[in-house]
């Protein structure tokens, strides 16, 4: 899509940089944009006179120059283009090259969504339904400025996903990581808003905090739940006013930060225990990002192992060694596969075989759940079946969702990754197909 009297189209942003270019040569009648920016107005130089005319516009012997502001997606754009030495622009190839503009920039909106969604795959590994859902969350809360609360087990990668948000969105400032965990409960304050010369008696300096060196970023609060009460009642009321005083400090500064948090452990057991402020969890949550463990997405293991292979030196793992991957609990969960992967790649050569990868990954023995787990196979083994031993008990609700999990997943483990074995294992009979249907009903299926 191009007009033949456009010698040269260049589409601009708000400041002036080039984000799209058509036509011959690199020169272009600077002093009309500059007039565009200043004046945020459409700008029209005609019948350009060959002496007294801009010097740009004179050397290249253009005879229009326009430069069109184009709003879109509530922004600014300007849309350069000059006609040469050719007849000038009628009003209706004006209006037409704004059409050209939106056009294009719709265009580059395609293409900037084709790139994120590289990057999150990229980023955040797996195939799962569970994975795209997790890259989904993670693409809206980039497209806002409300905080985000993400939830998973040690390992699941609360960080990483923490940081895309921050990448994703239009956000400048740099991406500061608070380590609850690590700040004294005497140093929090300190750490987060910072303090002036003299605050105490070891401060010698005034030192900004992690929120001033977030200023138009991100700060992420990682293990939110080790933040001292005290601590939190400051964090609370920042929170709400986005206000906050050095210590030692009269003053009050504004801070444009967005806040992200995590944590491993249920914020609604630290705030039933009186560990952490109610009030303060409904400030950070605003919305929610739930990392299943990787037991609960099995499928994704291949695509960690192929994302992470180079930890593996050239190495292959048997269908034994990768289907005993793929059935262990992994409480770890991508931090330790990537741990098994690095050790596997450092001690050995060739194929990974089974008894080398029980060496390098023991197998779990349910350190919550194993007498439940053990208890239910050992009534299997004793004669019982599926229905009575596992079934009635999770409609009762005496056994949850991740018990029967454990349990499926371990019977799998002593049936070599075959259902139709474990079916039998368990006594099944020939309610096979009402079996596996009601693991997919409930979300109970192991995808190995």
């Amino acid at each position: 899509m191009f007009f033949p009297k456009v010698r040269l189209m260049v589409l601009l942003d708000e400041k002036g940089r080039e984000l799209w270019r058509r036509g011959e040569g690199r020169a272009w009648c600077s002093s009309a944009v500059e007039a565009a920016l200043k004046s945020q107005r459409l700008i029209i130089y005609e019948d350009i006179p060959t002496n007294g005319g801009p010097d740009t516009a004179v050397r290249l012997l253009l005879k229009t120059v326009v430069v069109i502001p184009v709003e879109e997606g509530g922004r600014r754009f300007y849309l350069y283009a000059d006609s040469g030495a050719q007849e000038r622009f009628s009003e209706e190839e004006i209006w037409q090259l704004v059409g050209m503009a939106k056009y294009v920039l719709w265009e580059k909106e395609k293409e900037k969504e084709k790139e994120k969604e590289k990057e999150l795959k990229e980023a955040f590994v797996g195939r799962s339904p569970a994975a795209e859902e997790v890259r989904q969350r993670i693409k809206k809360a980039s497209e806002g400025n409300f905080p985000v609360f993400i939830e998973g087990e040690t390992g699941v990668g609360k960080s990483i996903v923490a940081r895309l948000i921050h990448e994703l969105s239009p956000r400048k400032g740099k991406f500061v990581v608070v380590n609850c965990a690590s700040i004294p409960e005497t140093l929090f304050e300190a750490e987060v808003f910072g303090y002036r010369e003299g605050a105490f008696t070891d401060a010698r300096k005034g030192k900004p905090g992690l929120v001033e060196e977030a200023e138009a970023g991100s700060l992420f609060l990682d293990e939110i739940t080790e933040i001292p009460l005290s601590g939190q009642a400051k964090l609370l009321d920042f929170v709400e006013r986005r206000r906050y005083r050095r210590i030692g400090e009269t003053a009050e500064r504004e801070a444009n930060v967005r806040l992200l948090s995590a944590s491993n452990r249920s914020l609604e057991e630290a705030i039933a225990s009186g560990k952490f402020r109610q009030d303060l969890y409904h400030r950070l949550s605003a919305y929610g990002i739930k990392i299943p463990p990787l037991r609960q997405r099995p499928e994704d293991i291949e695509d960690l192992i192929e994302h992470y292979r180079a930890f593996l030196q050239g190495r292959s793992l048997s269908k034994e060694a990768l289907l005993y991957l793929k059935t262990h609990p992994l409480p770890g969960n991508v931090r330790q596969l990537i741990n098994v992967l690095v050790t596997l790649g450092i001690e050995g050569k060739g194929e990974v075989g089974i008894d080398e990868m029980r060496k390098a990954l023991p197998p779990w023995e349910f350190p919550s759940r194993a007498d439940t787990v053990e208890k239910l196979w050992r009534e299997i083994e004793k004669g019982g079946d599926f229905w009575d031993v596992v079934w009635t008990r999770f409609i009762a609700r005496d056994l949850n969702r991740s018990q029967v999990m454990e349990f499926l997943r371990h019977g799998l483990l002593l049936s070599g990754g075959r259902w139709k074995r474990l079916c039998e294992r368990m006594r099944i009979g020939e309610d096979y197909h009402k079996f596996m249907s009601l693991l997919k009903k409930y979300s109970l299926k192991i995808n190995l």
